[in-house]
């Protein structure tokens, strides 16, 4: 604009000196004329120093973008890059287990969408603390001020919400029995010797009700190849149309519930969702078996189900239930009466076998003493239809069962005594 503007003036000048006139000294318009030449001489090189200049400055922020993505590790900080900005929810919030790695905290790895994760993020320090307004990614241009509260939260540390000790629910709270007296009670190959601290055993039935056959939720990307199909089940319903982009991966229903990085190579995927037992319940019984000639041996039995336990309202009696086909376990509870459960969760990243504030226990569950509920246990035949007079509420007996017509076993086993881990 300046340099046409110059160029106008200088047009309009010469115009004048050639027009008719009866003055004849031109020196102050030709002096003019050469003030404004050099003034556009000097404009055009400063637009080349400025052009140059721009050129550098784009290279630049093309290698810096390069680098800020470099620094992004989680599937937050790649919506976040281009807009989308949410945090990460741990859908499995009564507990310190998260779907995906743990996230990185140093300098600006955390700029593109900081989580409301407790970890290097203590409420009441600035976030300017340890990120800088010169390393932000395109997505946050106008936020320059510091004022990341706007868009991002910083949690208040926190533990899974579980009651605390002396509560009814809290794990280490004993209710089978309430003295928690266990000395006086057969729990298995370690004896009296326990370990009960720091929530390392679930001697609580209101607590272990919420543990026995719940499971975790997890979310992954699951490529959608033919070979997926076996699995797509576990598909989340609403994320079953296959994506290719990671706008539409940033829009997902449950794209909070994990940290994985979208792929963004062209294929697709979709956000599928699994779920895992919280723990391993080992049941062992006793088997009686004949050895042809008239003596009885006994063989320990052991097996590994995912049963549930609820209690009985009116009863007040807590239940562990079971189905499975025939089998020695099936059979042993049947005719021996009683059984013995162990319930352990392993969680292989604590380096504390009691526990750790941080961590929690490495080892937690709770050894278990049970009785088979005959009311409540019902038989089925071969073809899984019930067997009259054995089945729920006829409280059989078990010298009656004909096992040559057992097809399968629905289980009810009365919680008797809670002991903790040894």
């Amino acid at each position: 604009m300046k340099k046409l503007m110059v160029t106008t003036l200088a047009a309009a000048i010469t115009f004048g000196l050639a027009g008719c006139s009866d003055d004849t000294d031109t020196s102050a318009l030709e002096q003019q004329i050469a003030d404004l030449q050099s003034a556009n001489s000097k404009l055009e090189a400063d637009k080349t120093v400025l052009e140059e200049a721009n050129s550098d400055l784009t290279e630049q922020n093309g290698k810096l973008q390069e680098k800020a993505v470099g620094y992004i590790s989680n599937f937050q900080q790649q919506c976040a890059e281009i807009g989308e900005v949410f945090e990460y929810v741990n859908p499995n919030p009564d507990t310190t287990i998260h779907n995906g790695p743990a996230y990185q905290t140093n300098g600006a790895a955390t700029l593109a969408g900081a989580p409301d994760y407790t970890e290097g993020h203590d409420s009441g320090m600035a976030c300017t603390t340890c990120h800088t307004t010169s390393s932000l990614p395109s997505s946050h241009s106008g936020y320059t001020d510091g004022t990341c509260t706007s868009c991002h939260s910083v949690a208040d540390p926190t533990d899974p919400d579980v009651p605390g000790d002396g509560e009814i629910g809290a794990p280490g709270t004993p209710t089978h029995p309430e003295s928690g007296e266990w000395k006086t009670v057969a729990t298995g190959a370690s004896g009296n010797f326990y370990y009960n601290s720091q929530g390392a055993s679930f001697v609580n039935a209101k607590f272990l009700e919420t543990r026995f056959g719940k499971m975790f939720d997890f979310y992954e990307w699951q490529e959608v190849t033919p070979a997926a199909s076996s699995v797509v089940a576990a598909t989340m319903s609403d994320n079953s149309t296959p994506i290719t982009e990671l706008a539409q991966a940033c829009k997902l229903p449950g794209r909070e519930h994990l940290t994985q990085m979208f792929p963004n190579d062209g294929k697709q995927y979709q956000l599928a969702k699994y779920s895992n037992f919280k723990g391993i319940a080992t049941i062992s019984t006793v088997s009686k078996v004949d050895d042809g000639q008239g003596t009885v041996e006994y063989h320990p039995n052991t097996a590994i189900f995912g049963p549930g336990m609820k209690k009985d309202e009116a009863s007040g009696d807590y239940f562990i239930n079971m189905f499975i086909v025939k089998n020695n376990t099936c059979k042993n509870v049947v005719e021996g009466g009683e059984a013995r459960i162990h319930y352990v969760e392993f969680d292989p990243r604590s380096n504390v076998k009691l526990g750790s504030p941080d961590m929690g226990p490495r080892n937690s569950g709770a050894r278990l003493i049970v009785e088979t509920d005959y009311k409540g246990t019902s038989l089925s035949d071969l073809t899984f239809a019930p067997i009259p007079g054995f089945g729920a509420g006829d409280d059989f007996k078990a010298e009656d069962v004909n096992w040559s017509e057992v097809g399968a076993c629905n289980l009810s086993l009365k919680v008797d005594v809670i002991a903790p881990l040894g």
